[in-house]
């Protein structure tokens, strides 16, 4: 009934998908015109006694499996003198053989280390593929990383990033048929232009391992961006790419100019435990082979850490990537670890697939994460088709509760500054969540107010012309009848609070098959009230202000609105009291701080032993989940009025911090509950989380639940969403929910090589965020990977 006032107004409704919770996970990306593109990288290392020729098998391979089903490109690298990467000495070389078997996929450098050649010869090689691929090509430059690369040009390594950038622009000039000057064999000055000429303006990029000056100049010069998670993680990452994105646009750019690559590692199987099992030798061999002359560094970590051998360094370093920098997992994880990665402002993944797998499963890798591409397409075809279909998408319909999720999100702000309109209802709207909606959108802001009983809307409020104070719920709409009423239904004066009541078009006849509750709630009008038919009795309070505007001030019985959902209080205190054991019960709602929303709070006093986590399990099973209080308090007693009965005004005056020792500071009790916190940390945001503390009361939602769930698989726990929904407390999901325990420290009969292994586990969850970041940095530096350190 809500949409008959929308569509008698000539408002086309677009209504929620079935399946709402996979589109609000991909819903930064979905709403977005940005596109998220999915290419190939390869870095692979030489670790042959003899050469042989099918070094390069899984390179063309590759490319032509990534040219025939949609990929976007296949970057190849540039690195010299080296077992780590040196089957790729060439970059243009490798180009000009993959645009000779490829029709549709681009030909990309990444990267080409331009100190060591002449601007010349980089301009005339990338043209000349350019013209192979039919316009393919695209290079991505870099200052360079290795010492030993610049034996090729060992006066350049001291001013390798002045001279990179130079040469960008060199290169650029010759593109355009422009000419550079250069001394001739006879020692003359001369102007010299490039053959051939590409075809297309070739994009460029510049590579970056994570310094916030590279991406800055990145994007004063309108370049490109390539990068990778090797030292930074996403926090840093998202902060970088504000920095090249306010770069541009300071530099005069269109906010559509620009693109962020993110080289990952990647592989894709069946199942989480089948996916450490290939991915983790290999991977640790990989990182191994990159390590050179390492010993200071790993002196250096002892000093901070107890890391017995250079092993433990690499068990150290899987963690770090199997958990937060790299795209191991199945189609369902890695969905989330994508929109994770789109909403920090990457536009295409570049997967690196080459780090010693062995080609077998490399390519049933890649027919996964084909799916994966496919699904992530789909599903922004479907958004399109349906955006084609309602455009232009003006007007949205939200509760106060949903607005603050969205404007929680930063991939909304697309959505929101698209909006003319705005309606707010179904709760109270908080003044300070007006002023944060109005900072990312000009849209007009109405607030709704309307019981189900009076076809949803009786009065509306344009909000932008509230100055002070709580927000209005307006006057009542055409052919509505609003009055504010004392005790015996009498019209009250301005600013007398009293029932809010409501008669009209929009009142209902009563409840069906509900004769006493329809005389009760649905009166006749008195000689006191003018107009026709029945009013509705609402239950909420307010005051009628001069202008004759409402002001709505909260419920006069025990029915609450939480989240956009009516609820009787007493309809879970009896739940409550129906458990055994519970002595007394009250329920209330209140306002959590934290969190700038309604929640329920139940104080029980109990006999016995009888835990909250018992209470909260026996009313998962017995009310829909929005009525399941979020603090369930254990207390010795409840305030009651002189008559004995329970007094809820006064239970609701008690001050709930006395209880948040016991409510959020339970720590956990051994190393799984431990891998869990960490989890809800790093996806709730807070601070403090105890295993008796309630996922949906510290901020958890059906979205960051499928989150944390896709993080508990990657940790080895066999977990679904209905887990988190059923059981949402960590003790609770430990102790009743079947799972695969994670790694724990190892006992003494333990083989030395699986106890190291174990330890590293184990040393790695234990180190707090600075020491992890000491591991880090020292991963970087002996990695010497394909990246520049221009830190």
């Amino acid at each position: 009934m809500e949409l008959l006032w929308t569509l008698c107004n000539g408002i086309q409704v677009v209504l929620q998908a079935e399946n709402q919770e996979q589109l609000d996970a991909h819903r930064g990306y979905l709403q977005s015109s940005d596109e998220l593109s999915f290419s190939l990288y390869f870095f692979g290392n030489d670790s042959r006694e003899n050469g042989t020729n099918e070094i390069y098998n899984l390179l063309l391979d590759s490319a032509i499996f990534a040219d025939e089903n949609g990929f976007e490109a296949v970057w190849t690298p540039e690195r010299h003198f080296h077992e780590f990467g040196g089957i790729y000495p060439n970059p243009a070389v490798t180009g000009a053989a993959l645009s000779s078997i490829t029709k549709n996929v681009k030909i990309r450098a990444g990267s080409v280390v331009s100190p060591l050649h002449d601007s010349l010869r980089i301009a005339e090689d990338w043209a000349m593929i350019d013209n192979l691929s039919h316009g393919r090509a695209g290079v991505s430059f870099a200052s360079g990383w290795h010492v030993q690369d610049f034996s090729l040009a060992p006066d350049r390594f001291h001013e390798k990033e002045d001279i990179m950038y130079k040469q960008i622009e060199e290169v650029q000039t010759l593109w355009k048929g422009g000419e550079v000057e250069r001394r001739n064999g006879m020692g003359l000055t001369t102007s010299l232009r490039s053959y051939p000429k590409p075809i297309q303006n070739i994009p460029i990029w510049v590579t970056s391992a994570g310094n916030p000056e590279t991406f800055e100049k990145a994007g004063k010069i309108g370049a490109n961006v390539l990068t990778h998670l090797l030292g930074q993680d996403l926090e840093t990452l998202k902060s970088n790419i504000s920095i090249y994105r306010k770069a541009l646009n300071d530099s005069g750019y269109p906010s559509t100019h620009g693109k962020v690559t993110l080289m990952i590692h990647t592989y894709l199987g069946e199942n989480i435990d089948e996916v450490r099992d290939v991915v983790k030798g290999p991977f640790c061999n990989y990182l191994r082979s990159s390590a050179g002359l390492i010993q200071r560094f790993i002196d250096q970590i002892n000093e901070e850490i107890d890391i017995e051998s250079e092993d433990d360094i690499f068990e150290l370093a899987f963690e770090r990537y199997w958990n937060t920098s790299a795209m191991f997992g199945t189609i369902e994880t890695c969905q989330v670890m994508v929109n994770e990665l789109y909403e920090v402002g990457i536009n295409e993944i570049a997967s690196l697939i080459d780090f010693g797998i062995d080609s077998v499963r490399v390519k049933e890798s890649l027919e996964r994460l084909n799916q994966l591409k496919i699904i992530i397409t789909q599903r922004k075809e479907i958004f399109r088709q349906h955006e084609q279909q309602i455009r232009p998408v003006t007007m949205f319909q939200t509760t106060p509760s949903r607005l603050k999720h969205i404007l929680d999100e930063a991939a909304s702000n697309h959505f929101l500054k698209s909006l003319k309109t705005i309606i707010v209802g179904g709760e109270s709207f908080p003044v300070e969540l007006f002023h944060q909606l109005r900072k990312r959108t000009d849209a007009r802001i109405i607030n709704a107010y309307g019981p189900t009983e009076t076809t949803i809307w009786s009065a509306l409020f344009d909000v932008d012309s509230h100055e002070v104070g709580p927000i209005p719920i307006g006057k009542p709409l055409i052919g509505e009848c609003i009055y504010v009423v004392d005790k015996k239904l009498r019209p009250l004066p301005p600013y007398v609070p009293g029932e809010i009541v409501i008669a009209g078009f929009g009142v209902a006849r009563g409840y069906l098959n509900k004769e006493n509750m329809t005389k009760e709630k649905f009166i006749p009008l008195s000689s006191s009230i003018p107009g026709e038919g029945d009013f509705f009795r609402t239950g909420d309070l307010g005051v009628l202000k001069t202008d004759r505007t409402i002001e709505f001030m909260g419920r006069k019985d025990n029915q609450v609105k939480i989240s956009g959902h009516r609820i009787e209080l007493e309809e879970i205190e009896t739940a409550i009291r129906g458990i055994e054991g519970v002595v007394r019960t009250v329920v209330f709602d209140y306002k959590s701080l934290e969190h700038e929303s309604e929640m329920l709070c139940a104080l029980v006093v109990v006999e016995g032993d009888l835990e909250k986590e018992i209470i909260r399990e026996a009313l998962i099973k017995q009310l829909p989940r929005y009525m399941v209080p979020q603090k369930i308090i254990i207390v010795d007693n409840i305030p009651l009025n002189a008559s004995g009965k329970i007094d809820r005004n006064k239970a609701k005056r008690i001050d709930l911090s006395l209880f948040k020792q016991e409510e959020k500071n339970i720590p956990p009790r051994n190393n799984e509950e431990k891998e869990i916190v960490e989890i809800w940390h790093q996806v709730l945001g807070q601070t403090q989380i105890g295993i008796s503390d309630d996922f949906f009361s510290l901020g958890g939602d059906s979205i960051k639940a499928m989150r944390v769930i896709a993080l508990l698989k990657k940790k080895g726990f066999n977990y679904d969403v209905k887990d988190i929904f059923e059981r949402p407390t960590i003790k609770s999901l430990v102790e009743h929910v079947s799972k695969d325990k994670p790694v724990s420290i190892p006992t003494q009969d333990k083989s030395n090589l699986q106890q190291r292994k174990r330890r590293s586990h184990y040393q790695y969850t234990q180190l707090n965020s600075q020491q992890q970041q000491q591991v880090e940095k020292v991963l970087i530096k002996k990695q010497n990977l394909g990246e520049p350190h221009n830190e």
